[in-house]
């Protein structure tokens, strides 16, 4: 029972409703007003996250509360939010309403700001805000989208667009986001000289504008790293509105801007990760030690996998708790024993180790979902693999590098129609993916005996210092009789890996996974003029 008479919550309801964030905001307002008239008025049993998602948030009555984060992800906007209120706006408020964490029940209780210690977790308030320099990780704040004119839609289609980009960016656990922020209640001066980051304390700013083009809708968006002014990307689309949602030809366009923005390979990472290549492992923050390990998947170096290995090691070690870095240790850990860089099947003990204590860490860690997937793969456990994918796509279905890796392994243990469409979708997401992405089309190709198709696909893999890319030139070469070709392809083989004449059949196993792949990159490699052992 709540020590305030109800007439006296109303009262603070709605003073938390007309500030800028939650006029802005309306997912959360209608959040913090479904459990905070339910709650008072007797019904508290009823909130759950099947409720909040079909009686305050819109969704359908065939909304799984299993199947989508939707409902989680606006808790923690809002928990951000009345967080950052009561340090400004609210902070001589009477009542203070949170929603803690583990459930979605609001508390009520006297508003005792010098008893609160806000969680360094989250995003800070403009009333305490560091600098952008001193986040442990990206934040990015999302303006609301700016309606040029305003006919028919334009204006709810603004605001819901913004929603579904933060909700979206929200699902990537290495970012802060904080938002919609509203251009009318920020100076003009500050948002010119860049002091938003300084006000809110963020280093990214993505804003863009709205209007409508007959039948259609222009949008142009933008960002801006808030340290030097500097536009790191902008994009124009001209979209349809379909279903509620807005679209680009079949495409969702909020799925393409998340992923350009904030996908491991996307623009902040990148122009994050060429900083954070400049600094010493030893002084690493989390997650740059994080991006060392996306830089190592990217270029597949032995250089940038010490790099990585040795951050996370380190990473980790001084910070035990961390489930996203203890995910990525044990990611990397297992592929040091796929790619057979040293060690033997103790790694994968020790791999699996990881993940269970980054799940347990935090069972809606997408990362460390995949780290789990990949273990079960390695250990040729197919059913146990193919159902953690199901949670791992679920918890993020925007993040291309996880796809990119699942739909790999997906074709590897024989579902090549899903593979090709989730490698689709992983480009599509992701244009500036790394060159292995290829390898999933060439093996679809090359088990089909289409090995001129393949081929092509084997040179767009074009990573020269990583053993799988002139092992599948040569194989495909051999195959093709191109004998020239295919034995200078083993002679780069060799030169990586001096030892493939042993080691080849069982490192061809640890990615190919079954028999008749194993076999036919085997006989490709035999016809290109290697002969190996035939054990694996």
């Amino acid at each position: 029972m709540s020590i305030f008479p109800p007439d006296k919550i109303e009262a603070q309801l709605k003073r938390i409703l007309a500030t800028p964030e939650f006029v802005a905001g309306k997912k959360i307002s209608q959040f913090l007003r479904y459990v905070v008239e339910h709650s008072v008025n007797g019904q508290s049993d009823i909130i759950k996250q099947y409720t909040i998602a079909v009686e305050a948030l819109g969704y359908g009555a065939d909304f799984d509360p299993t199947a989508t984060p939707s409902v989680r992800i606006v808790a923690r906007r809002l928990r951000r939010a009345l967080e950052q209120y009561y340090l400004a706006q609210g902070i001589e408020d009477p009542i203070r309403i949170d929603i803690p964490k583990g459930g979605y029940i609001p508390t009520f209780t006297e508003n005792n700001t010098e008893l609160e210690t806000p969680d360094s977790s989250e995003c800070p308030s403009p009333a305490v805000a560091p600098t952008p320099f001193e986040a442990s990780k990206p934040s990015i704040a999302v303006m609301m989208l700016v309606c040029l004119d305003h006919k028919g839609e334009c204006d709810y289609v603004a605001t819901g667009l913004t929603e579904e980009i933060i909700i979206a960016l929200s699902l990537f656990p290495e970012f802060i986001v904080i938002g919609p922020l509203l251009k009318d209640v920020i100076q003009q001066q500050t948002l010119e000289t860049g002091g938003i980051g300084q006000l809110y304390g963020v280093r990214f700013l993505l804003d863009g504008t709205l209007r409508t083009k007959g039948d259609m809708f222009r949008l142009t968006l933008r960002l801006v790293d808030t340290v030097n002014g500097q536009q790191l990307w902008g994009q124009t689309l001209d979209c349809g509105l379909q279903n509620g949602s807005i679209l680009e030809s079949e495409y969702n366009v909020v799925d393409q801007i998340v992923a350009t923005i904030a996908d491991s390979y996307g623009v902040i990472p990148r122009a994050l990760t060429k900083e954070s290549l400049k600094r010493r492992t030893d002084s690493l923050e989390i997650y740059q030690a994080i991006l060392r390990y996306y830089h190592y998947f990217r270029v597949l170096t032995q250089e940038s996998y010490v790099d990585a290995m040795n951050a996370l090691e380190k990473t980790v070690r001084h910070n035990p708790d961390h489930a996203l870095a203890t995910s990525a240790l044990g990611d990397l850990i297992a592929t040091t024993y796929m790619f057979g860089y040293e060690g033997d099947e103790s790694l994968l003990v020790r791999a699996e180790a990881l993940g269970r204590k980054a799940l347990a860490l935090d069972p809606n860690c997408q990362p460390a979902r995949f780290t789990m997937a990949f273990i079960h793969f390695l250990k040729f456990q197919r059913s146990l693999f193919l159902d953690e994918i199901e949670h791992c796509l679920q918890l993020n279905p925007n993040n291309a590098h996880f796809i990119a890796v699942l739909s790999l392994h997906v074709g590897m243990v024989g579902e090549w129609d899903r593979a090709m469409k989730l490698m689709g979708k992983a480009m599509r997401l992701n244009p500036h993916h790394p060159g292995w992405y290829h390898i999933v089309a060439f093996m679809n190709y090359y088990r089909q005996g289409d090995y001129d198709r393949a081929l092509i696909e084997a040179q767009r893999f074009n990573t020269p210092d990583f053993f799988w890319d002139p092992l599948i030139r040569a194989a495909v070469l051999g195959q093709l009789e191109r004998r020239a070709e295919a034995e200078k392809a083993v002679d780069e083989l060799l030169a990586l890996l001096p030892d493939f004449y042993l080691r080849g059949p069982s490192l061809i196993r640890r990615l190919a996974y079954l028999d008749e792949h194993v076999d036919m990159l085997m006989e490709g490699l035999r016809k290109a003029g290697l002969e190996m052992q035939s054990e694996v």
